[in-house]
């Protein structure tokens, strides 16, 4: 995925619904861009993540885009693969106790005002292990 040092042609749609939206270190993808404001480069697992959006998208991030603002239920609907990707790729070669931290913190982001508080840490957890 190529990544832009910018933000998504919808960004004031996203800041508008999500104002955290604008935390450094937020990224987003539209189509099979990612959009980093402030960076040039990403981690790997980010790539991981952001390529499951870019799946989830389709030929049509725009209509994506508003889904996925509109509708919190199809949000963690397209948020949980997308972490439990990113939890999976960096969980590669991780000892057990340093992946029970991951995923700690992996379902933390999931479960943070970022998304709309929509699921619990616990219930997080669970979705990342794929129960």
């Amino acid at each position: 995925m190529k990544v832009v040092d910018g933000v998504p042609p919808n960004f004031d749609e996203i800041l508008a619904a999500f104002p955290d939206a604008e935390t450094p270190g937020v990224m987003f993808c539209w189509g099979s861009t990612i959009y980093a404001p402030g960076m040039t480069s990403v981690a790997d697992y980010f790539h991981a993540h952001e390529s499951i959006h870019a799946i989830q998208q389709g030929d049509d991030p725009a209509g994506w885009w508003k889904t996925y603002i509109a509708s919190p239920a199809f949000r963690l609907e397209q948020e949980i693969p997308a972490h439990r990707a990113e939890f999976e790729f960096r969980c590669k070669s991780l000892s057990r106790k340093k992946r029970r931290m991951l995923l700690r913190e992996t379902a933390g982001k999931l479960a943070s005002p970022l998304y709309g508080n929509l699921i619990s840490v616990g219930k997080a957890k669970a979705a990342l292990r794929g129960g």
